[in-house]
């Protein structure tokens, strides 16, 4: 299912239609937004779009109080892990190149803090090096982040996207892409 194919099921199958996004105001709303909008669905009209947390939003696809969702990693690769859900089309493709996370601070904090901000700077850039110096490193992030301490997921939910194994929805078996 793709954009097209969304509006069209839309239309066809006159139902009320769920989508989530993780913050009223934050990228994956506008991002989710723009996508359906491209397409000719209308996403303050012509469904309803609730905030979900993103550790929850495959619980609430499985349970059925969602059609879909815009969220970051890993949680849609563990819906496409769990035979929920798939992907109809990634961030880049609603916006090449688009800004992601942003680290950010007061210039205050900076003025009354500067070792720590250059500090905190150095060390997101280093992990981000290390991170994208070799295959070995990206494994031992993925162990480290798919710890229940921290994200609480398989090693193969953060990998697949880290290593850029994106399997669209027209990718499933038995399914084709429509334009």
């Amino acid at each position: 299912m793709n954009g097209a194919g969304l509006a069209k099921l839309m239309s066809t199958e006159k139902r009320d239609y769920t989508f989530a996004q993780t913050f009223p105001t934050g990228t994956h709303a506008m991002w989710l937004y723009y996508w359906m909008a491209a397409h000719g669905i209308n996403p303050l009209k012509d469904a309803k779009v609730i905030t979900v947390p993103p550790p929850q939003m495959v619980a609430n696809m499985r349970v059925g109080n969602m059609d879909g969702h815009c969220v970051g990693e890993p949680w849609n690769q563990r819906a496409i892990i769990d035979g929920i859900g798939v992907t109809a089309a990634t961030t880049h493709d609603v916006w090449k190149d688009h800004p992601q996370k942003v680290l950010g601070s007061t210039a205050e904090f900076v003025r009354k803090n500067p070792n720590t901000a250059r500090a905190v700077t150095a060390a997101i850039l280093e992990a981000g090096q290390w991170i994208e110096a070799g295959l070995q490193n990206r494994n031992q992030m993925a162990e480290t982040i798919a710890d229940k301490s921290y994200v609480n997921t398989s090693v193969d939910a953060i990998n697949q996207r880290i290593l850029g194994a994106t399997r669209m929805a027209w990718e499933r078996p038995g399914t084709t892409r429509t334009t």
